[in-house]
């Protein structure tokens, strides 16, 4: 992939994902009206607005579960294909944590994370089992890896779900709204997971809608509203001092909580 050069001579990180003019309609309604951004390696970008305006659609189309009706999206340099066999392949490379947690109840907590390298990768299932060991411990979780899914708390299935995400070894991580359908007090523990891996460089899209942890944990910020990007930019300039009124009132319709990601985990 090409790189741009800093004044300084330093290159900047690539671009691993490009949404170039992205259209999604569903018959005649439209979803996304030619959304255009892109994420840099190492990057962290929060994709936020209001409910309807196309977040979780966008993350979807990444991934091949929505098929997009017109525009591009690049991933590593080359155009995300459309037959089911090659999308399975990106899809070993982008890891993707959902509202709900979707694991496999009959699985212990263990056996959800290593289930995948096995299977998929092929890795073996001692190197597999060692490394869901520290992925789970990573997470908090290591004391609960013989616990079935149905034993946890709501915050510590997303925190297993994280883990199994991150042991196919992704280039990129989506999450889509990872905490709505937690309970209030289990919030910060999976935020604070999601900012570990920002700060260990892991690249991520995140779809959210605390604000508090966007202002704290994003690189930059895109706001969608009707299927549109309305603005972009650092958190600074998105959440505090931007002069779109259509964002100052979506933000002052969000609830705003400056310790969700400090949480102690448990």
């Amino acid at each position: 992939m090409d790189m741009s050069m800093l004044a300084n001579g330093e290159a900047l990180a690539p671009d691993i994902l490009v949404f170039d003019g992205v259209v999604k309609s569903y018959g005649e309604a439209p979803v996304l009206q030619g959304v255009s951004f892109s994420v840099k390696a190492g990057e962290v970008v929060c994709v936020v607005g209001p409910s309807g305006s196309g977040k979780s659609t966008l993350l979807r189309c990444v991934n091949g579960l929505e098929k997009f009706t017109a525009g591009r999206i690049l991933f590593e340099g080359a155009e995300l294909p459309t037959s089911e066999r090659s999308l399975a392949q990106i899809r070993q490379r982008i890891g993707m944590v959902f509202q709900h947690f979707e694991l496999f109840p009959h699985m212990t907590v263990l056996g959800n994370v290593v289930e995948g390298p096995v299977q998929v990768l092929g890795e073996s299932k001692a190197s597999a089992r060692a490394r869901g060991l520290e992925l789970l411990a990573k997470v908090g979780l290591e004391s609960k890896q013989h616990e079935r899914p149905a034993n946890l708390s709501g915050g510590q299935q997303q925190r297993v779900a994280i883990a199994r995400a991150l042991a196919m070894r992704p280039d990129l991580m989506l999450f889509d709204e990872a905490t709505s359908a937690l309970d209030p007090q289990m919030v910060g523990e999976v935020l604070g997971v999601m900012k570990q891996l920002a700060d260990d460089g892991m690249t991520m899209l995140i779809v959210t809608h605390e604000m508090g942890f966007a202002k704290r944990v994003a690189d930059r910020v895109v706001v969608l509203d009707q299927g549109q990007v309305i603005a972009s930019g650092p958190p600074s300039d998105v959440l505090e001092n931007s002069a779109n009124p259509r964002v100052r009132e979506f933000l002052q319709q969000v609830r705003w909580d400056g310790a969700e990601a400090e949480a102690p985990r448990t």
